[in-house]
């Protein structure tokens, strides 16, 4: 065989070495089809391939799987306690320092995962994916938990897929992996990637090249889409090349409306006039409004309005008025395009997250929904439909605050104590900062968390309303066990909230209320329970369904 013939074996050779595991890939399972990615670094985009057959190795991937079991068997396990007489602990903790679950699977320290550590047998370990029809081969032997085992990236996502609907584990996984981007292995990704991504990720030996690393991630985005992501080097030298287009496609394709809602009394400080519907030019008195309108004020003013069935129009003692309802991403972006703009990306995702801190810090939630107000005085609310911009910037940020921020405020052309300025924010923007470099020369003493981080909060007990509300449970237990998915909880305390909205930690089982007197505050209690004792259920997530039952409870009894 001559030589050139055998250069050209190499270099063939060579080539699909490459394609199978040295280059940047990109896999997203959408409608059940599995979408295959290569990235145009020049272009910043990426082109669809016709390749079905990608391996991976596991890597710290198995460690997501051992965390779902705990989870959805509700398994507690004790803290990982570091001796300083193992080299793996530098992904875990200092010496005689511990981490507890949701840290350990953030940071992928291995040895909290251990099988053997948390006692799980092979037979339990097979009967519980099983008995919830996961059944891939390589996930049903514990044995076959470690990096360098070999998967196909269809199964791997098809897997991904059952998970993330286990009732038990799902929240559990949302705020761990979360936690990978805020505080564990992709934090340098956090301006690019945001929210939109919750990942594990992976480092391990080339399987071609024992002496490079392969290295990427695999989770769902916030939309439930399964995905999955490799290419030469670690995961942070993946991550590096690919979050800014990976950004610019999750921009356009996801669109994550947080299970929260807020309720708005539109142009609080005007008096309407009248209204009139241009597609028939007839003037209206109620009802949903759906299409194009003209608002004129008592001032003098015309507004004309765009809308899609999430205002509506009411007659109250003479006087027209306009309340909308609308989910956390869309009320953020109605905000950012009143307030602002979305024309600077970086600014408004800052901006986005100093919007939803702001409300957070300061409306109150009323029938399990936030009240505001259209004001000057607390945030201005666009009536018109959101741009694409604005809901962009929105969901890339969703659930996302500032914490360690007293009475946080934003201005047009001002900044000051705990106060950011749009027009400063543009100009960093402009420079080239990302929403966290803005951030930080704002608020320096903060950092960006995951709502639900707030959740974790000290206890201080409300007794008059732990009795109260332990004198309830009883009968409130005889209407409740008709519903599905009721399961009454074992425990729980009432709480003192000091500021923010009403909310439940479902892992704790503790209500954090402002009060107990009146009706609303013992609503509130009662909404907030019904959270816990439907939290394995579908119900626990609707919000009003949830409402409906709370004012039948506290009316009944």
């Amino acid at each position: 065989m001559s030589s050139r013939r055998l250069w050209l074996i190499f270099v063939l050779i060579s080539f699909t070495y490459t394609m199978v595991w040295g280059s940047d890939l990109y896999v997203e399972k959408r409608n059940g089809e599995i979408k295959v990615y290569s990235f145009n670094f020049k272009e910043e985009q990426l082109v669809e391939k016709k390749n079905n057959n990608i391996k991976t190795p596991l890597g710290s991937l198995w460690k997501l799987f051992i965390y779902t079991y705990n989870k959805e068997n509700s398994l507690s396990s004790s803290p990982y306690r570091c001796k300083g007489n193992l080299n793996q602990e530098i992904f875990c903790c200092k010496k005689g320092e511990s981490i507890d679950e949701d840290d350990a699977l953030a940071k992928s320290c291995g040895l909290f995962f251990s099988p053997s550590r948390l006692q799980i047998s092979k037979k339990k370990w097979k009967d519980f994916w099983w008995k919830r029809k996961i059944r891939a081969e390589w996930l049903l032997g514990l044995d076959n938990l470690k990096p360098e085992t070999i998967v196909s990236v269809k199964s791997l996502l098809s897997v991904l897929e059952r998970v993330k609907k286990l009732p038990k584990a799902k929240d559990h996984l949302d705020k761990a992996l979360v936690g990978v981007i805020l505080n564990g292995t992709a934090r340098s990704s956090l301006s690019e990637l945001g929210a939109y991504p919750r990942l594990k990720t992976f480092t391990w030996d080339d399987p071609k090249k024992k002496t490079k690393y392969i290295g990427g991630f695999a989770g769902w985005l916030t939309d439930g889409t399964p995905i999955w992501g490799r290419g030469s080097g670690k995961s942070s030298d993946y991550l590096k090349r690919v979050s800014s287009i990976l950004n610019n496609h999750w921009k356009k394709t996801v669109r994550f409306h947080v299970n929260q809602c807020v309720s708005v009394r539109y142009f609080h400080d005007y008096q309407i006039k009248s209204i009139i519907d241009l597609s028939t030019n007839e003037k209206i008195q109620e009802g949903a409004l759906n299409g194009t309108y003209r608002l004129s004020f008592q001032s003098g003013r015309d507004l004309t309005l765009n809308s899609n069935n999430d205002l509506f129009l009411r007659s109250y003692n003479e006087k027209l008025l306009i309340d909308g309802r609308m989910n956390m991403t869309s009320y953020i972006a109605r905000v950012l395009d009143r307030e602002v703009s979305s024309k600077y990306p970086s600014a408004a995702e800052a901006f986005s997250i100093v919007i939803r801190t702001y409300l957070k810090e300061r409306a109150q939630k009323i029938s399990g929904c936030f009240h505001v107000i259209d004001s000057s005085k607390f945030q201005r609310v666009s009536a018109n439909i959101p741009s694409e911009g604005a809901i962009a910037a929105s969901s890339k940020t969703a659930g996302l605050i500032l914490n360690n921020v007293g009475n946080i405020k934003y201005h047009l052309n001002k900044d000051g104590k705990n106060m950011i300025s749009w027009i400063k924010a543009k100009g960093l923007d402009l420079l080239g900062n990302n929403s966290e470099q803005i951030l930080k020369s704002f608020y320096p003493n903060s950092k960006i968390i995951y709502d639900r981080d707030r959740y974790f909060s000290l206890c201080g007990t409300l007794l008059r309303a732990n009795m109260w509300l332990k004198e309830k449970t009883p009968r409130w237990h005889k209407v409740l066990v008709k519903h599905p998915g009721y399961e009454r909880p074992d425990s729980f305390k009432v709480c003192k909230l000091n500021s923010g909205a009403p909310f439940a930690n479902k892992k704790t089982n503790e209500i954090f209320v402002r009060g107990f007197d009146g009706f609303e505050n013992q609503y509130s209690i009662a909404h907030e329970y019904l959270h816990l004792a439907f939290k394995y259920h579908p119900i626990g997530n609707n919000e009003r369904e949830i409402d409906k039952i709370a004012k039948k409870l506290v009316t009944m009894f």
